[in-house]
């Protein structure tokens, strides 16, 4: 997902951009980033928006034990973090995980792989989707 080059032509610009959005650390510097690009280059494509949704996605993922997702092939993988303690698994954040694969059995699953415990929702087709999901769960 990137800026289209004729929204921002000079690439070294397009970087920082990039690293802004990646490194913002809350909603209020992401809403600054939005108004500045919208400011110097016009409205932002539809697709460049997924830059800052992604963003998002990683922020409720980490609030929720996982410290890493991927959405490849319709499929969003999130890698709970190896250094949660026993009791977050009896936590009420835990439990709207699961309460969510339960609801969504045919789509959602916890599984482990290589030591590494994964929660997997499949039929994502893109990432406002995923931040919707992520946002009600």
């Amino acid at each position: 997902i990137m800026f289209p080059p004729d929204y921002i032509e000079n690439t070294s610009e397009r970087m920082n951009f990039y690293r802004r959005i990646n490194n913002a650390k809350d909603e209020v510097e992401l809403n600054t980033i939005r108004a500045e690009l919208t400011d110097r280059f016009g409205t932002i494509p539809e697709k460049a928006e997924d830059l800052f949704n992604i963003v998002e996605c990683r922020w409720l993922a980490a609030k929720k034990g996982i410290d890493r997702i991927t959405l490849k092939n319709n499929k969003m993988t999130g890698y709970f973090s190896p250094n949660l303690p026993n009791s977050y698994y009896e936590s009420d954040v835990f439990g709207k995980i699961l309460d969510y694969i339960q609801l969504h059995p045919y789509t959602c699953q916890l599984t482990e792989k290589n030591g590494k415990h994964l929660f997997i929702i499949n039929k994502i087709t893109n990432v406002t989707e995923l931040l919707l999901i992520l946002r009600s769960i």
